[in-house]
């Protein structure tokens, strides 16, 4: 026969008032905007790396990355999708060499 134990309740402790909360939430204050200064420090650069990425060299030696937060329009994607899309192409032409190349054999196609 199985014994239930009451559950027991535990009444709150008077140390963890609302008070001593807030207290303690603008105590480690310093410490998360410390953080979020180091973050945005990291991230910076490296939004600046990725946004160059998209720009063309003369774009680049022209304006810097910032302005193409303003100014989209200097963003240059075709490049970024040129090789891309080459693979593709080259893709499917192996396909097709593929295919063709079966065809002659007599074998069946895939």
């Amino acid at each position: 026969m199985a014994v239930v134990a009451d559950p027991v309740v535990t009444p709150p402790r008077p140390d963890q008032t609302v008070a001593k909360k807030i207290l303690r939430v603008i105590g480690k204050a310093p410490v998360h905007l410390f953080l979020l200064f180091v973050a945005v420090l990291w991230l910076v650069p490296t939004i600046g790396l990725a946004v160059t990425s998209l720009m063309s060299a003369q774009d680049y030696s022209q304006f810097g990355w910032w302005n193409v937060i303003s100014h989209p329009h200097n963003a240059n994607l075709g490049e970024l999708l040129e090789p891309l899309q080459q693979h593709q192409a080259s893709r499917r032409r192996s396909r097709t060499t593929d295919r063709d190349h079966d065809r002659r054999d007599g074998a069946a196609p895939s």
